[in-house]
Parts: C-alpha cells; sequence; structure tokens
C-alpha cells in the first residue's frame, strides 16, 4: 500500500482480525483443514486488499500530477 492511500495499518488490523477468526474456527490442525481455513481467509480479504492498494495508487498518482503542477516534482515517497 502506498502510504497516501493511509489504509495500511487498517488492512493489517483487519487482516489479523480475519486471520484470528478463522483459526478459531480451525476444525483440526490436518494441513487440509489448514488449507481450507486459508483459502478462506484470502477469499475473504484480498478482493478488499486489492482494492485499498487500487485505491492508494490512484490516490498516489493524482498527488503526484498536483505536486508536478504546482512546480514540486521531487517524489514524497521514496
Amino acid at each position: 500500500m502506498n502510504p497516501s492511500g493511509a489504509m495500511g495499518a487498517v488492512n493489517a488490523m483487519h487482516d489479523a482480525i480475519a486471520l484470528a477468526n478463522w483459526i478459531n474456527v480451525l476444525p483440526s490442525t490436518s494441513p487440509k483443514d489448514i488449507n481450507m481455513i486459508f483459502s478462506e481467509y484470502k477469499a475473504e480479504r484480498y478482493p478488499l486488499a486489492k482494492k485499498a492498494f487500487e485505491t492508494s495508487r490512484m490516490l498516489s498518482k493524482l498527488i503526484e500530477k498536483v505536486r508536478k503542477a504546482q512546480g514540486r516534482i521531487e517524489p514524497i515517497w521514496g
């Protein structure tokens, strides 16, 4: 995530909670069940994380255009 989107920490917290919830309902520690919960976790979190990434990227590009229009061409983020 680009810092301009301000979503990195929020997504990290949501990821941790979602993963903890899936681990909490883990039926067993068999590889099959572990793979199942990770698949469910990915299905739940990936679309939201992808959208947050795309939004922060778009916002970063917009900020860069505004800064260039203002004559400030140095990059904000390393």
